[in-house]
């Protein structure tokens, strides 16, 4: 047992987070959004469109996930580019809009950020 999201077949109402950035990410380096999901069935590849927003800014950056079409978990990914992040982050807020499944529903059960660091002074 472990919490799962779950969207229904056609369903892609959008989930959003926002999270502090620990001191030391690397921001000059790509952050990359991992997520556990499968599908219901076999007829819809599932995965999200992953908006991300740095700071108090206004401005989506847009990615999208790898897919899984079948009934197994699969670990899929979004890479945010270092391009499209600011130098001076402290904060993130993300959107996961599930990409159309119409026929199976969907089902998340992690997601989490992997990211470069570097080392701090004092």
């Amino acid at each position: 047992g472990c919490q799962q999201l779950h969207w229904a077949a056609s369903n892609n109402d959008v989930v959003m987070y926002a999270m502090p950035l620990p001191p030391n990410i690397d921001m000059s380096k790509d952050v990359v959004l991992h997520a556990r999901i499968r599908s219901a069935g076999t007829t819809n590849a599932v995965g999200f469109s992953v908006s991300s927003w740095w700071n108090e800014g206004d401005t989506a950056v847009v990615d999208t996930s790898g897919t899984n079409q079948t009934n197994t978990w699969a670990e899929v990914v979004a890479t945010i580019a270092a391009a499209d992040t600011p130098s001076s982050a402290q904060t993130v807020t993300i959107s996961l809009t599930p990409a159309a499944h119409t026929t199976d529903a969907m089902y998340c059960s992690a997601i989490w950020l992997e990211y470069s660091t570097t080392t701090l002074t004092s």
